[in-house]
């Protein structure tokens, strides 16, 4: 289908570099208005079909790509983005013009989850092709109260064990604690997942529980007594169920035995992010209030606020939270926003479980992007050579060299 009109003229005059600032400003706001969605439909549908490296041209990846587009378009300060630089060096939310996104998007796979060619990966990443390195999946192993361990990905779906008062049941990559009778029995269980790993937990007051790769939680059966604790270490992403009579404590556990801290909440959706190697303790505020406490130092969150306590210092900062930023691991997505290298490799490390090394000084280096968790490794260090990054890939070893 062959389209003419003046914005999707003015559409075709952007992708051949040709558009003034002004004709930019105002290409963006007809994408802006709803009325012309249809046209944005379809011209992104033309640009997809045009690339021969995507495979996959339905109405819902057509979608995917249009509201990552969107999301882009309504950023404010928008200036234009030289296609002659790469913009994975950039900060992305602030240079993404429509047209680029797409080119960009079905040339890399940036913002995409379509798949692409192996023959177009092949040619591009000769020296890792010989190397199949899968993204994380859903698996863990739950720690009962007796020290034995169900390993859970290779468990079925249905019942699994009984603790206490509680019963255990395993449905498509979730565990549930249902209370079966009453109990004033404390019975201590653990959910713990690998490199490459992620779970999901429903306790048994029916909060939710996300758990990152290279996490843990340790959590009672049932909850007794005037509060609910339960202790965490690396990521992991809470949806509590409110109950104005049992307070929700998470305790963080660091190696070593180091005071992480504790959040205290009644009912709310919160993120603590704990990993040792990332140097501070983020805690994340998306809805209700948590109080996060350390070493005799509190501090109150409003929805949007993270508290970020250093692992060397006894302080706790607080700062506006980029949301769509800390959740993007729970969503499926890596995003990163001007992030230097080393930040991107240990998620990357932890996600497709590889070791990194580095050779020289990268420490000046950033990226920013958007990135599908279920994209293979080839797909993300492809994005990432485009941006600059120069590696090698040995193993399961990538040796960064700038």
């Amino acid at each position: 289908m062959s389209l003419s009109n003046p914005i999707a003229d003015l559409y075709q005059r952007y992708l051949a570099d040709q558009c003034t600032a002004a004709e930019i400003k105002q290409l963006l706001a007809y994408f802006d208005a709803g009325e012309n969605e249809p046209l944005l439909k379809e011209l992104v549908l033309q640009t997809l079909e045009a690339d021969n490296t995507i495979l996959e041209t339905s109405d819902a990846f057509t979608e995917s790509v249009l509201v990552n587009i969107k999301t882009a378009i309504r950023e404010k300060s928008i200036p234009i983005a030289k296609r002659t630089i790469p913009m994975y060096q950039r900060n992305w939310f602030r240079v993404a013009a429509i047209a680029c996104l797409v080119l960009l998007a079905t040339i890399t796979g940036f913002l995409l989850t379509g798949r692409m060619k192996t023959a177009a990966s092949a040619a591009v990443l000769p020296e890792i092709a010989k190397t199949e390195i899968l993204p994380g999946k859903d698996a863990a192993k739950l720690i009962l109260a007796d020290g034995s361990v169900i390993v859970l990905d290779s468990a079925g779906n249905g019942a699994l064990a009984k603790q206490g008062a509680a019963a255990i049941t395993k449905k498509n990559g979730e565990i549930s604690y249902g209370q079966m009778t009453a109990s004033r029995e404390t019975i201590f269980n653990s959910l713990a997942t690998d490199r490459g790993n992620q779970y999901q937990l429903r306790l048994a007051d029916g909060s939710k529980v996300w758990l990152n790769a290279a996490s843990s939680i340790r959590f009672p059966t049932t909850f007794t007594g005037s509060e609910r604790r339960v202790e965490v270490s690396g990521e992991v992403y809470f949806e509590v169920a409110h109950d104005a009579a049992k307070p929700f404590i998470v305790k963080i556990s660091l190696p070593g035995g180091a005071d992480g801290g504790e959040v205290k909440v009644l009912g709310t959706h919160f993120n603590v992010n704990a990993y040792k190697e990332e140097g501070a303790i983020k805690t994340t505020l998306l809805e209700g209030s948590v109080q996060f406490t350390r070493k005799n130092k509190k501090q109150v969150l409003q929805p949007g606020q993270q508290a970020i306590a250093d692992n060397t210092k006894n302080n706790i900062g607080i700062a506006a939270a980029n949301i769509e930023k800390e959740m993007a691991w729970k969503n499926g997505l890596f995003l990163f926003d001007t992030d230097h290298i080393e930040n991107i490799m240990r998620q990357i490390s932890r996600w497709y479980d590889i070791d990194v090394v580095y050779e020289g000084d990268v420490s000046r280096e950033t990226f920013s992007g958007v990135l599908s968790r279920s994209s293979n490794i080839n797909q993300v260090l492809k994005i990432l050579e485009a941006g600059g990054l120069q590696y090698k890939l040995e193993g399961k070893k990538i040796i960064v060299t700038k």
